[in-house]
């Protein structure tokens, strides 16, 4: 008990005995011994709510609202999908049929226009025909949007 020997706890009772007397010796005593049941009762309470805390029974009814909390996200979601499907489908329905095989498509829509990356990229890898003539700086959507306004009128596609 605390490294203390017989001798010791002899002579600190002899001790507490001179200092306090022996009419208020017991019920210094007394005192003591509620204080330290008080503070054992304590010490099981933290243990108690400690192994509560730590009980997979308590943890059963989180993990179960967990589960179910997971299932309403989840059928939340496949409804969006299925919603945002459907709206997908609806504007599919609504959109002009693609262009068939035979017929002829637009100049415009079916020429490529390079990539000007492409000609940066050739002349940062050295080629000395594409640093004498670099390529014109990409259009703005806007600009591309009026000349193509600006053909469609002169070739009477407009009217």
């Amino acid at each position: 008990m605390f490294g203390l020997g017989l001798s010791e706890i002899i002579f600190i009772a002899m001790l507490a005995l001179i200092v306090v007397g022996p009419k208020k010796l017991p019920a210094l005593l007394q005192a003591a011994g509620k204080g330290f049941g008080e503070f054992k009762r304590a010490l099981d309470d933290i243990q108690k709510s400690v192994y509560e805390s730590a009980n997979p029974k308590d943890q059963s009814d989180y993990i179960e609202k967990l589960l179910k909390e997971r299932e309403e996200y989840r059928a939340k979601l496949e409804a969006s999908e299925a919603a945002a499907k459907a709206e997908e489908d609806k504007k599919a329905q609504d959109a002009p049929p693609p262009p068939q095989a035979g017929d002829a498509a637009p100049a415009a829509e079916s020429a490529e226009e390079p990539d000007p990356f492409d000609a940066y990229l050739e002349i940062a890898q050295g080629d000395p025909e594409k640093e004498a003539n670099p390529p014109p700086a990409p259009k703005k959507a806007e600009d591309a949007a009026s000349e193509a306004v600006a053909a469609a009128t002169e070739t009477g596609a407009g009217k």
